[in-house]
């Protein structure tokens, strides 16, 4: 059984990041069987996983009803769908069997992100691979409403699949403990084996959004005392976040991985969905403090706007939650 230990502070970039303790891997692999939620299973096909992981390959039927709220008929469903949505998991999932491999295949009726969270811990997965199916013409529909809700209430961290393969990581480096923990997922976690051999180009962005009080005077242009000081923050923060995206390249490099630094300038979601477009970077990875249910803003809002916008797969790292695994959000959030 894995023993975790996320980081609560930032680790200084000298030191070994030992947040994992890697003994087994657990993954839990949830698809719809669409196009898009297959890419979870097509993701999970190609992965290297270390000999014994267990896969537990998932679908969920949403029947009818509301489960006897409110007067209406419980919950149902046809047998039928059960029979053929195992039929259908078996096939999309047949080429994750390979030797050494433990491969579980379940069918669940409910709700799905309901089912997804309630699998995962259940499990204690280390990771959980969801695929993204938004619906409608709205960008943010984007990330699918499942997709957002797992991400959300996960007891562990999430990767939104939304390429078949893994072939070169955007680590996201702001400092923030957060980051901290997602550096520590991507080399000591049970899935870091996985990605020992893909590249890494470790990426901080400096915001350069100027805050509005100061783009509200009578030009437009902002001058003054204040305009002053906060120039001399931006070059404060530019200095800063160079000098720890170079060390948390340097903590890669020394544990055998190929990683470059990296800053840019501007809106920080839109800089690393950038990066990852231009370096042809297929995981983008993100820490996040991992809070749940009314908090859940607290996710924050440049990790769900990369979740949302991003075209390449998504892993956020929570760090410990402050609520009880799989516990589902307030109806008013």
């Amino acid at each position: 059984m894995r023993a975790v230990r996320p980081y609560d502070e930032p680790t200084p970039a000298w030191m070994l990041p030992l947040a994992w303790e890697v003994t087994e891997v657990k993954v839990l692999v949830a698809t719809d069987q669409s196009q898009n939620g297959n890419l979870a299973v097509d993701l999970a096909r190609s992965t290297t996983w270390p000999p014994d992981t267990l896969l537990r390959v998932l679908t969920c039927i949403e029947p009818l009803g509301a489960g006897g709220e409110l007067g209406v008929p419980p919950y149902t469903y046809d047998d039928a769908l059960v029979t053929s949505a195992r039929e259908g998991l078996q096939s999309a999932a047949s080429g994750v069997k390979r030797p050494g491999l433990l491969t579980e295949y379940v069918v669940c009726v409910g709700r799905a992100a309901d089912e997804i969270v309630r699998q995962a811990a259940d499990l204690k997965a280390d990771l959980v691979i969801v695929g993204s199916r938004g619906r409608g013409p709205l960008a943010t529909t984007l990330l699918g409403s499942v997709a957002a809700e797992v991400v959300d209430r996960s007891p562990c961290p999430v990767l939104v699949a939304r390429r078949p393969a893994l072939n070169k990581i955007v680590l996201a480096e702001d400092g923030s403990s957060g980051a901290a923990g997602a550096l520590a997922y991507l080399t000591s976690s049970p899935f870091a084996t996985s990605l020992a051999e893909v590249p890494v180009q470790v990426t901080g962005v400096v915001d350069t959004d100027m805050p509005w009080a100061l783009t509200s005077g009578i030009d437009g242009h902002a001058t003054g005392p204040m305009y002053e000081a906060y120039q001399e923050g931006l070059g404060a923060q530019r200095k800063a976040l160079a000098t720890k995206t170079r060390e948390t390249a340097e903590v890669l490099t020394r544990l055998g991985r190929r990683a470059t630094a990296a800053l840019r300038e501007g809106h920080p979601a839109s800089e690393l969905i950038a990066e990852a477009s231009e370096s042809d970077g297929d995981l983008i990875v993100v820490g996040t403090r991992g809070r749940t249910g009314l908090e859940r803003l607290a996710l924050g809002s440049v990790t769900r706007a990369v979740l949302t916008h991003a075209k390449c797969s998504v892993l956020v790292v929570h760090q410990k939650t402050e609520r009880s695994a799989g516990a589902r959000p307030a109806a008013k959030d």
